[in-house]
């Protein structure tokens, strides 16, 4: 499936980070050429500046994001729980796409999502046991598909903006951002302030985030600030 998929596409959750597994995904992604989306915790186990992170999904994520799990052929869900933040509708969530759920709690596999395979474990060791059999693939096409609808989300980029002579809590956490080099500690409250933060901040290392609060490491550039309304396991061999 991982090698056979001409659109395939990964859901990056906090459990790449609590497994350490940071290394292991990106050596994962840059083997596969596959396309990153993010789930709200995973945010930092994956850099953002790196061009295959499309950025985060599911209601408080990007539009084209979720209009490309729409058109995916493979969804490859690493450390995440198919929650309805990021699932909306299940009645219509990827009806075209087979699905891959690595986890390490048996309880989350096919409860909200049905999927086509299930690798049971660590997301470090499943991970790097999946790497040694995965083919370089560039998928030109689908990586042009996928930027055909990002569209002008980049020209919309709150950065960007101009602020009309008012203080906006996105611009005042940019030139926070520029003042530290990047290297600050973000800490905010629950709800549409955590959700703020991750729109107008781009992490490139680790995260960890708790509630009530959520702390970040910031780095690089800002992103825009959205908000989209909105079996068993199966035997490494047969993934290839």
């Amino acid at each position: 499936m991982l090698n056979a998929a001409k659109r395939p596409l990964i859901l990056a959750g906090h459990g790449i980070m609590i497994s350490g597994a940071m290394k292991a995904f990106a050596d994962f992604v840059h083997a596969g050429h596959f396309p990153v989306a993010m789930t709200l915790l995973g945010i930092g186990a994956f850099p953002a500046n790196d061009p295959l992170n499309l950025g985060m999904m599911g209601m408080h994520g990007e539009a084209w994001v979720n209009h490309a799990i729409q058109e995916a052929d493979l969804l490859i869900a690493v450390g995440m729980r198919f929650d309805d933040r990021v699932t909306g509708d299940l009645r219509t969530y990827a009806k075209s796409a087979k699905k891959i759920h690595i986890e390490i709690d048996r309880a989350e596999i096919n409860k909200n999502v049905k999927v086509d395979a299930a690798l049971v474990g660590d997301a470090r060791e499943v991970l790097e046991a999946l790497n040694p059999h995965m083919e370089k693939k560039a998928r030109p096409d689908w990586h042009a598909r996928i930027k055909e609808m990002q569209g002008d989300a980049a020209v919309r980029d709150i950065q960007t903006l101009p602020d009309f002579g008012h203080l906006y809590a996105a611009h005042v956490i940019n030139d926070l951002w520029k003042e530290t080099n990047g290297d600050a500690i973000v800490v905010t409250d629950v709800g549409s302030t955590k959700c703020g933060k991750r729109s107008t901040t781009t992490i490139t290392s680790r995260a960890r985030s708790s509630r009530p609060v959520a702390l970040a490491r910031w780095a690089s550039r800002c992103r825009r600030q959205s908000v989209q309304n909105l079996p068993s396991p199966t035997p490494m061999s047969g993934l290839s």
